[in-house]
């Protein structure tokens, strides 16, 4: 089973070299695909910290005020690119798609490894 330490660097590696070919591509939109993908990235660390709590057991009222809160803040701050800083919405959701490429790459890895494909 692949760790989430993997899957970030994963991220990371993505999210650089798609920076590095988005800035020969069309400069401009190089800030709405790393907002996107800060969000994303940020979001998911935090729902595995909240998963971790509810799995070990911890006081439930306060894991789902953070779950609340976390997503409160996710959406005022998505608000907050497209209306005021008014990012590009393309850029922006490919950044937040880009997790999944993400997983399925350290899928594929683990796959590979455990030579089960």
């Amino acid at each position: 089973m692949p760790s989430l330490k993997g899957v970030f660097k994963t991220q990371a590696l993505m999210v650089a070299v798609c920076g590095i070919i988005l800035f020969f591509v069309d400069a401009s939109q190089i800030f709405g695909f790393l907002a996107g993908a800060f969000l994303i990235t940020l979001n998911f660390a935090l729902l595995s910290l909240l998963w971790r709590r509810i799995l070990d057991k911890k006081p439930v009222a306060i894991t789902i005020g953070i779950l609340v809160t976390k997503y409160a803040i996710l959406g005022l701050l998505l608000y907050y690119y497209i209306m005021e800083l008014k990012l590009s919405l393309v850029p922006l959701f490919v950044g937040i798609a880009s997790l999944v490429g993400s997983f399925l790459i350290t899928g594929l890895q683990t796959a590979i490894s455990d030579k089960r494909i």
